[in-house]
């Protein structure tokens, strides 16, 4: 797969043949170029190697799909498997955690023999899309994969829509700030309204799956659906009152699009509203004859105090079952580590996500320690600290900053 720029094919006739674990130098690998080369004798092995920096994403993209037995792995700097895939399978987005010399190995099994091309592509080097403009672009050979990215905020709704293609022989997706699918699907097909989960780069990739020579044209465009601004307003607040046979309570609130969670004996989120409004809550028994009291409150994540590093933060949940919310931006690569710093052991959980909700970093008791830990992805993360108590409880932690 490639961008819309024409890539240089170099032909490789030089094999590099070493036993596995060798640390041997390997091929030098330009991300964005074209490879090819063969296994021309039992137990041959080829390898590349690159430099990569942490939070880098890369993404590699098969042009041969003759699914001969000869594997690609990809071994980090300190020796590790980052992934393993047949040579003719498309592999990523992925991004790298550790920064040094990669290796990307091309391993026969037993006395298989066979040829292999490939690309190592950027993301980072992906051209960006306009809103609203229609790109076009070509998958020659029609195996390649074409890349765009754009920068998204949370709550963001975008439209993905297809103009033209010159065959169905393509998949598009588009993917989130931590390589999470958002959308996807054939593209004959428009992918329709998403609402994007957290800040970040995000990227329309265009996937062919086929060795047609003849290129595949295409067209589409990517769009923001826009809302009214409102303002926030009846979050916040303690709701409480009885359900009584057959009833039901509501309570409206108004917002833009924006992070919250629902906070009661069983919490729930962060969840993103998917457009700007007046929303409401009911709440109702879960049978036509129950009854009960309820008490409760919707927490406006965006309003939550910031968390202060290497610093002590106590306090108290004072209210049963009580929820508090701390936000920090971090980016790609930051490493912390969760100093709790009481010992009681009461029931209150520590829970660190992300902006998204997609990667859950710890969940524990807020007196254990944890770490250290390392973000994934950039964005404004939350530490929930969540009473399991019907009365007063206690937290004091630091969260530490260890580079």
């Amino acid at each position: 797969m490639k961008q819309p720029e024409i890539l240089s094919l170099l032909i490789l006739s030089v094999c590099l043949s070493y036993s596995a674990g060798a640390a041997g130098p390997g091929i030098e690998l330009t991300l964005g170029t074209t490879y090819a080369g063969n296994i021309s004798e039992p137990g041959e092995q080829v390898s590349f190697a690159f430099t990569g920096v942490v939070g880098q994403r890369l993404y590699y993209d098969t042009l041969d799909a003759d699914f001969e037995r000869i594997n690609a792995f990809l071994i980090s700097p300190s020796g590790s498997t980052v992934w393993a895939v047949n040579h003719s399978s498309d592999y990523g987005p992925f991004t790298l955690v550790e920064a040094g010399t990669y290796r990307l190995l091309f391993d026969a099994e037993a006395d298989a023999l066979g040829d292999y091309v490939f690309r190592l592509l950027d993301l980072g080097a992906a051209p960006a899309l306009t809103f609203g403009a229609t790109v076009a672009g070509q998958l020659s050979p029609r195996l390649e994969t074409d890349i765009f990215q754009f920068n998204g905020t949370a709550g963001q709704r975008v439209s993905l829509t297809n103009v033209l293609e010159s065959a169905n022989q393509a998949q598009w997706r588009l993917v989130g700030p931590m390589n999470q699918p958002l959308a996807g699907g054939n593209i004959v097909n428009s992918l329709g309204e998403v609402v994007l989960p957290a800040p970040g780069p995000y990227f329309v990739l265009i996937e062919g799956n086929n060795t047609n020579t003849v290129p595949l044209l295409y067209q589409f465009r990517v769009t923001g659906v826009l809302d009214a601004p409102v303002a926030v307003s009846g979050l916040g607040s303690v709701l409480s009152g009885a359900i009584f046979a057959a009833q039901t309570n509501s309570a409206t609130f108004t917002a833009p699009v924006v992070v919250f969670s629902i906070s009661e004996i069983a919490d729930a989120g962060p969840v993103i509203l998917p457009r700007s409004g007046t929303y409401s809550i009911q709440v109702r028994g879960n049978s036509a004859g129950a009854t009960g009291l309820f008490r409760f409150r919707l927490l406006d994540l965006s309003a939550s105090p910031p968390l202060p590093l290497n610093t002590n933060v106590t306090a108290t949940l004072s209210i049963a079952y009580q929820t508090d919310v701390y936000q920090l931006p971090g980016s790609t690569g930051q490493r912390f580590y969760y100093d709790a710093l009481d010992n009681d052991f009461d029931q209150v959980s520590a829970r660190f996500i992300s902006s998204d909700g997609a990667a859950t970093y710890f969940v524990r008791n807020s007196d254990s320690d944890f770490g250290p830990f390392t973000l994934t992805a950039p964005g404004t993360n939350y530490l929930f600290l969540e009473s399991n108590l019907p009365n007063s409880a206690d937290y004091s932690f630091r969260l530490l900053d260890v580079g």
